[in-house]
């Protein structure tokens, strides 16, 4: 009796430390293992808290201040290489980097003295610019527009590589010179554009008043007849003509003389 005892107490004991174990295990697995952040006073977690904090603990910019401005007879074109293009005159909040305009040309249509005392700077001078197709606009700093004839405007075609090392010159009159209506631009007629978009050598002899035949007294330099006896075509891959305007407009050649001169 003595020994059933003994092994009806062990039972027991060994049935109380399996419920123990139970118990303390089913404890466990009652303890949710998500750790749920306190809540603040708006009911929100301490993540979002901080979150909102830092948010609202930026500033807007101040708003810059216009002097003056004033209209851009020629709207002249240029590109932006660095710095910024922004919204408006106020200059708080920008349409974004150059390199998001990188391949944007830009025409002037305004120019404007902005006084950013407010924003921790002085007056500066600024123009305010579209797109050639004025899907684009905004206000950029003087300092950080290019005219197009700068190198770094880089607009290369594709598939431009068949004219990469060959050599190119435009024979011509004041329209292959620049000119754009109202005066000449240097380095901007379309010779400059070929350059650009054919990533190649292109020289420009276009020379304004010249005739493609005899102008009589009006006779320039950069007729078309001395500027190919001034030139050595062996240097050359291409070769483009463009005259005829001043032909047209100012003296009497007939069709066969520029047939003739051609010829």
């Amino acid at each position: 009796m003595k020994n059933k005892r003994v092994i009806v107490v062990a039972i027991a004991t060994l049935l109380g430390m399996s419920t123990a174990v139970t118990t303390q295990a089913a404890g466990k697995t009652a303890t949710p293992t998500k750790t749920t952040a306190p809540a603040t006073k708006s009911g929100q977690s301490s993540t979002s808290s901080f979150k909102a904090a830092s948010s609202s603990s930026t500033k807007p910019i101040p708003a810059a201040t216009l002097v003056s401005s004033t209209t851009v007879d020629e709207e002249l074109p240029y590109h932006i290489d660095k710095g910024y293009v922004y919204t408006s005159s106020k200059l708080n909040k920008q349409a974004g980097p150059a390199k998001d305009f990188s391949k944007v040309t830009w025409y002037t249509e305004k120019k404007a003295v902005i006084d950013r005392s407010a924003q921790g700077s002085g007056n500066s001078v600024w123009y305010y610019v579209k797109s050639g197709s004025g899907a684009q606009s905004g206000w950029i700093w003087q300092g950080n527009l290019e005219p197009i004839s700068e190198g770094t405007f880089d607009i290369a075609m594709k598939n431009s590589d068949y004219f990469k090392n060959q050599n190119i010159i435009c024979l011509g009159d004041s329209i292959t010179k620049g000119y754009d209506g109202y005066e000449t631009l240097d380095n901007m007629g379309y010779p400059n554009w070929l350059n650009r978009y054919l990533d190649t050598t292109v020289l420009n002899a276009g020379y304004n008043g010249a005739f493609l035949c005899d102008g009589g007294e009006q006779e320039t330099t950069g007729d078309l007849t001395p500027t190919v006896n001034s030139h050595n075509f062996k240097n050359y891959d291409v070769a483009t003509i463009a005259y005829g305007t001043n032909d047209y407009g100012h003296v009497s050649n007939s069709l066969s003389d520029i047939q003739t001169t051609l010829t």
